[in-house]
């Protein structure tokens, strides 16, 4: 789906038996080479999840692509994270819809800078503790958030920087594979229209049906055609 119209310029259906390796690779790696080398398309960006072998494919043989990562799946990656705190540090928990807002709302702001993007996301940590002012490399820095109120501060289950529920809050926001991947979401790209694609494609192939190849192909391709 291009971006920019919310087309679907082209697709690639592949199944087990038809080709060997990673099928979700291959179809990335079919599909790239079809727009470039027959459409003559310019691929500026491309935008998956987190699909390890895509990842390692676009970062080798097109490393003038642009990868990001779809915010929405490292979100749901994040949530993930935190869901064996719940019963062991059920206070640090608690915080798991909050650092979530603070991870869309530190993608959107840090301007395409993947490095500002990771330093509002870590900066979370002072939040949690009840600091809302802090100086990091000689420079001073502050929530962005308005000044909280005492009943506000009262009403909050601030976490002690020296409990272990803060500790295990830490070391998920701070693990270097998260880290990593924000860098390839700092352009604040998702899939939400092509999430909308993929549920209206069920009108025309439903999980519960299963269909052989070219009767997928035929479906997916007049999906792709006459959606309204």
């Amino acid at each position: 789906m291009d971006i920019c119209s919310g087309k679907i310029v082209d697709f690639k259906l592949v199944q087990k038996g038809q080709i060997k390796g990673d099928l979700e690779r291959q179809a990335c790696e079919k599909l790239l080479t079809e727009l470039k080398n027959v459409y003559d398309c310019v691929i500026v960006l491309l935008l998956t999840d987190r699909h390890k072998g895509i990842r390692k494919y676009i970062r080798t043989q097109h490393s003038k692509i642009t990868h990001e990562f779809d915010i929405w799946h490292l979100s749901k990656s994040l949530m993930k994270r935190f869901k064996p705190l719940e019963k062991k540090y059920p206070d640090a928990f608690l915080w798991k819809s909050s650092i979530n807002n603070h991870l869309w709302w530190s993608v959107q702001t840090c301007e395409g800078n993947g490095k500002l993007l990771v330093d509002k996301f870590i900066s979370v940590l002072y939040h949690i503790s009840n600091k809302h002012e802090w100086v990091e490399d000689a420079n001073k820095n502050q929530c962005q958030h308005e000044k909280l109120t005492e009943n506000e501060i009262r009403s909050k289950l601030w976490l002690n920087e020296d409990s272990e529920s803060y500790y295990a809050l830490k070391k998920i926001i701070m693990s270097k594979d998260l880290l990593k991947d924000l860098d390839h979401a700092k352009n604040f790209v998702h899939t939400g229209r092509l999430e909308s694609y993929h549920n209206l494609r069920l009108k025309y192939m439903p999980k519960r049906i299963h269909l052989k190849y070219k009767g997928m192909h035929m479906r997916k391709n007049y999906d792709c055609h006459f959606r309204p």
